[in-house]
């Protein structure tokens, strides 16, 4: 803001002040030599004026527009959250799956004795049927499914 009025020529005005404002002007007046009129016009205007309705109009459209890929960062990161749920259920239920086939695998080896006599178990294991199963249970290969039978065996005696 100009010390200028609109003819041209500044006004000058004395007012008195209490001493913690006092104080205050001193400062301003001290830290910006030559400037200290401008610094208090325009103090003065925006107290006495408010702030220009363009400014305030600027400042809500960037708000707007803040909000608006706020909300739709929010929205993204909803989307991707649910993607992960469905996986994870779908992943639980397959996992679920898996485990209910393995334990059928188990009674099926307990009933059949695979145990004690694994040529018979390596024959359906390697078949159409046993390499089925064996991925139904996600076993990757016979030995591990073997091996987990082995392992399991207390299972089948509870």
């Amino acid at each position: 803001m100009s010390n200028n009025t609109k003819s041209g020529k500044a006004e000058v005005f004395a007012f008195s002040a209490p001493p913690a404002l006092a104080e205050r002007l001193k400062q301003i007046k001290a830290s910006n030599p030559g400037k200290f009129s401008s610094i208090v016009s325009e103090i003065l205007a925006s107290s006495l004026y408010g702030v220009d309705a363009d400014i305030l109009e600027e400042q809500i459209i960037a708000k707007d527009r803040e909000i608006y890929e706020c909300e739709s960062h929010l929205s993204n990161l909803r989307r991707e959250k649910a993607e992960l749920e469905s996986r994870l259920r779908e992943h639980s239920r397959n996992q679920n799956k898996a485990t209910e086939h393995r334990l059928s695998l188990l009674e099926r080896a307990m009933r059949q004795k695979w145990l004690d006599d694994p040529e018979r178990y390596k024959a359906w294991a390697t078949g159409p049927a046993g390499i089925d199963t064996l991925a139904d249970c996600n076993f990757r290969s016979p030995d591990e499914a073997l091996a987990w039978i082995r392992a399991n065996t207390h299972l089948m005696e509870l």
